[in-house]
């Protein structure tokens, strides 16, 4: 090495080994690097190649991105959250038309109820032979079934509700949302029976016709309104629908005549005709009581 040389270090590598690292190379400097061979016999003489090294820079690594923080920043105890115009809740309404349903099918007598698409718990009595009332954790449903002349309608064996065509459902619910609105359909084919108005306690009444030109069978009633809280709740009720036959009307004698009604065919023998086979069974009566009675 020249006058003034540094030594940035050495290394020893075996035999048949083509590369050794050194460290303390400076970019630009002026360096000798001084090779010799050694063996059992001895060392060689050195062999120098002097360079003039270009240390490339080393690469420049971004900083990772900021981990996310779990904690809540704290809020300035003395700060004034001022809401802004127009984000308030808007009032609890009920759509004019039923949301599509899931499983529209509900057997007769079983009752499924729903706030916001989520089941909930009911109970389902049966009060009188055509008044049935719905309970639910924070509402009540009653329901009670006429026939189009106000009569009570016939119930099954299995006391299914039963709504006659051109009859009445009478309805009555507590829990709903103060001054709001019933909504009363009837399925599978979408059909607004009609709507009653809920007052200012969550209380509502009415009564609403049951259509006569609805297909007869089993059908599903559903009961749509708004919770106290805001949530939409449906009470869904399977019901059948039937129609009414009227009773068969009296037979009466037609005015100005004196014939009365028979059995059998339904043809009418005159008053007068009684009387003369009432006279002639008579005397053959007689007729045969004397030739009883006649001496030998």
């Amino acid at each position: 090495m020249g006058a003034g040389a540094v030594s940035v270090g050495t290394c020893s590598v075996p035999g048949g080994t083509l590369s050794c690292s050194v460290g303390g190379i400076v970019s630009g400097a002026i360096h000798d690097v001084t090779v010799s061979a050694r063996n059992a016999v001895g060392t060689s003489p050195a062999a120098t190649v002097t360079f003039s090294a270009q240390v490339a820079p080393s690469p420049t690594v971004p900083p990772p991105p900021p981990t996310p923080s779990s904690e809540v920043p704290a809020s300035d105890p003395d700060e004034v959250i001022t809401p802004e115009i127009g984000t308030e809740d808007p009032e609890p309404t009920i759509p004019s038309e039923p949301e599509p349903e899931a499983d529209p099918v509900v057997p007769p007598g079983f009752v499924v109820a729903a706030e916001n698409a989520v089941t909930v718990r009911t109970s389902f009595v049966q009060l009188a032979p055509s008044a049935w009332r719905i309970d639910g954790d924070d509402f009540d449903l009653e329901l009670v079934t006429r026939g189009p002349a106000g009569e009570v309608p016939e119930v099954d064996e299995m006391s299914i509700v039963t709504l006659d065509l051109g009859g009445f459902v009478e309805s009555a619910g507590t829990g709903f949302a103060p001054d709001s609105r019933i909504e009363v359909w009837l399925f599978s084919e979408p059909r607004l029976l009609g709507t009653l108005p809920v007052d200012a306690s969550g209380n509502f009444r009415g009564s609403l016709e049951v259509p006569e030109d609805l297909v007869e069978g089993d059908h599903r009633l559903q009961v749509n309104g708004v919770t106290e809280t805001g949530l939409r709740r449906s009470i869904g009720l399977g019901v059948r629908v039937r129609s009414v036959t009227p009773p068969p009307e009296p037979v009466t004698a037609p005015e100005g005549t004196d014939r009365l009604p028979v059995t059998g065919d339904g043809s009418l023998l005159p008053t007068g005709s009684i009387a003369l086979v009432s006279l002639v069974l008579g005397l053959v009566a007689i007729a045969r009581r004397r030739n009883l009675v006649r001496p030998s």
